[in-house]
């Protein structure tokens, strides 16, 4: 689905400026996946394209920062929005290891620089949402 957006959305910038409306209902999913949407929102922007993001059902996990890209952020009224600490999986050598909790702590900075700057979370109010729960 990323790279059909990312296709979708190259396209329709390249012949027209009209407002992209996109409408999530999303459980999550990968981190580097949503992030290239992110980023794809965002290039749009610089675009000047107005991008609008719906979200309906469910916003939940990467689906909360995806959505924190718009330009105007709407939901319908029984939407369910979750934040958590982001979760993976490691196997390898101490070293390899090593190197993915690295890239998840950078990749943990980067969400949370997105949350705080789109919303009206401290850091410390984000962190004490996130650690060690799910927060609806």
């Amino acid at each position: 689905m990323t790279a059909h957006f990312v296709n979708l959305s190259t396209y329709h910038a390249s012949v027209s400026k009209k407002p992209i409306e996109i409408y999530i209902n999303t459980p999550g999913g990968e981190v580097m996946q949503g992030l290239a949407i992110y980023d794809q929102i965002k290039w749009l922007q610089s675009k000047s394209i107005k991008v609008i993001v719906t979200a309906t059902g469910m916003c939940m996990s990467m689906g909360v920062p995806i959505m924190q890209a718009a330009d105007v952020r709407r939901s319908t009224q029984h939407t369910r929005f979750l934040l958590h600490q982001m979760s993976y999986g490691a196997m390898g050598s101490h070293d390899s290891v090593r190197d993915r909790v690295q890239e998840s702590d950078r990749l943990v900075a980067i969400l949370d620089g997105i949350l705080v700057e789109r919303s009206n979370l401290t850091l410390d109010k984000l962190h004490s949402l996130t650690e060690r729960k799910d927060s609806f």
